[in-house]
């Protein structure tokens, strides 16, 4: 037999997946949130939106609901094509860019990002589409830019006359006429700054100093005291599974001469928690090196949180499909074994009977009547183990132990396979009934693989609590398969992954070819959702 070590089995979910019973968005943080946001199926059509989508765009979550976004929303992307953008998307899981949206005669600049959602099984499901209006905050930095080289041209046109100023007050009165007007564009820099939602920082690549808007100290909630205007106690503050990746890709651009660059990750503020950022930077080069950065961090927190909201309530409600899936089976199930038993049955017992009198009056037919009797008691035999198998309450009356042991049986009866099972009453007594039914139908499914594919003599089920999961494994020592070659998504398969999935629980097979097949499945020793 193939050995087994023990070890705790951990599946990340994929990535997003999203449905709403409603057009309108309620929840929070999605409300609370300044940029719009459209949630769509992965044809782009919406399937709904929060208020401040219903403000941006002029319509409302009821109207928009079923309608393809690109034929409601009209719209110019900047730099690229509608296709590939798409294609990006669906290839890269997102796509980040500027559009400009045609609206009462207006023309309104929006920053874009699009998430593609998908289920646990890697499908796309739904798309998230946030945008925030970037117009006021173009306009701003042309202003920035324009006040910017005034200021700059100032400082050059009296830096010499100031350093002559004298006690005198020679040239006096023009100079201070400049440095007011000096004053009055660094205030309007400072108060345009402050205009923009994002924390904009400036670094100075020679000295590495760094000044940050006010910004910075709202969301982060350090003190001027507290930040240390250099490059190096910012770095300090990236999360340690983020530090690495930035710092990389940072370093390439620089390398590069990249005049632009954006980046997410988590940054640490004044009480110890993380907060998502979105940074991006511009850089200016003068001869090649590096000569000054200028960014601006946007604060994404409360948007991973929406993501991961809608992670989860599609994860719930997978969870809830699954469960009615099974609930229906079992229920079918059960009326088909009613069927085989009542009707089938009884038909092929009347037939038995007629064939048993013909026997009796001789005759040259007498031989294949007897062949026929025996085809007619294999049917039966046949259809009453079907009907046993399908029905719930056999297993219920039963027990899981003897019900296991039946199939062991049969697969020694049908294969000649040596089914050992290693399940105590204790482990049992601790499952509930919806439990027991999942572990049963899995070791019916199983088992059926075994005697169709295995090819082996010896099979192998365990049922033992480890930490908080119940830990099931069927294996056996027969030909296994190539996983890669030979997908794992069959019918019986799937009804695996399902019924697993259903109790909080998580699947691993592992396989090869010559090293057979081992099915290792945990689940926790609490249900959480029974199968009602």
């Amino acid at each position: 037999m193939n050995q087994l070590a023990a070890r705790t089995i951990s599946i990340s979910p994929s990535t997003l997946s999203v449905s709403y019973n409603s057009s309108a968005i309620t929840d929070e943080p999605a409300n609370s949130m300044a940029e719009a946001v459209i949630i769509t199926d992965a044809r782009f059509i919406i399937q709904g939106l929060n208020k401040t989508a219903e403000a941006m765009y002029g319509f409302t979550a009821a109207f928009a609901k079923g309608q393809k976004i690109f034929e409601l929303v009209k719209f110019e992307m900047i730099g690229t094509g509608l296709d590939a953008s798409i294609k990006n998307l669906f290839k890269y899981g997102f796509w980040k860019g500027d559009i400009v949206y045609n609206y009462n005669d207006k023309k309104i600049i929006f920053n874009t990002r699009c998430n593609l959602i998908k289920d646990e099984k890697g499908k796309a499901s739904s798309i998230v589409i946030v945008t925030h209006n970037i117009s006021a905050r173009l306009n701003q930095e042309k202003i920035l830019s324009e006040e910017e080289s005034k200021y700059q041209s100032l400082i050059k046109s009296v830096s010499e006359g100031v350093k002559l100023i004298n006690d005198t007050g020679d040239g006096l009165g023009d100079k201070m006429n400049a440095k007011t007007e000096i004053d009055k564009m660094f205030e309007r820099y400072t108060f345009a700054i402050n205009a923009s939602s994002d924390a904009i920082w400036d670094m100075d690549a020679t000295s590495e100093t760094v000044y940050r808007s006010d910004n910075f100290n709202a969301f982060s909630g350090y003190n001027n005291e507290e930040i240390v205007p250099n490059l190096n106690w910012f770095i300090g503050k990236i999360h340690p599974m983020d530090k690495k990746r930035v710092k990389k890709h940072v370093d390439y651009c620089l390398a590069n001469n990249i005049i632009y660059w954006e980046n997410e990750y988590r940054f640490q503020i004044s009480d110890g928690s993380y907060r998502h950022l979105l940074d991006k930077a511009y850089a200016i080069y003068e001869e090649g090196k590096l000569s000054r950065v200028i960014g601006a961090m946007q604060d994404m927190t409360e948007r991973k949180k929406l993501e991961a909201q809608l992670l989860n309530e599609q994860v719930q409600q997978q969870k809830m499909v699954n469960q009615a899936i099974i609930k229906a089976q079992e229920k079918e199930r059960n009326r088909i074994s009613g069927e085989l038993h009542d009707n089938v049955n009884q038909l092929l017992m009347s037939a038995k009977l007629h064939i048993c009198v013909a026997k009796t009056k001789g005759g040259v037919e007498t031989e294949l009547l007897e062949k026929a009797n025996q085809y007619l008691l294999m049917a039966v035999e046949e259809i009453r183990g079907l009907s046993k198998r399908l029905n719930t309450s056999v297993m219920t009356s039963t027990g899981l132990l003897k019900s296991i042991d039946e199939i062991g049986g049969t697969m020694m009866l049908l294969k000649n396979i040596h089914l050992h099972t290693y399940i105590s009453d204790e482990v049992v007594a601790k499952m509930s009934g919806n439990q027991q039914m999942m572990v049963y139908r899995i070791i019916q499914e199983q088992s059926n693989n075994i005697l169709k594919y295995a090819e082996t003599q010896e099979a192998i089920i365990s049922l033992n609590i480890v930490d908080t999961n119940f830990e099931l494994i069927i294996s056996d020592n027969g030909q296994g398969f190539d996983k890669k070659l030979q997908k794992t998504n069959g019918i019986g398969f799937i009804n695996i992954f399902n019924r697993v999935d259903s109790h909080n629980g998580k699947v691993e097979i592992i396989t090869s070819p010559g090293n057979g097949c081992t099915l290792l499945i945990n689940f926790p020793v609490v249900e959480e959702n029974p199968l009602g």
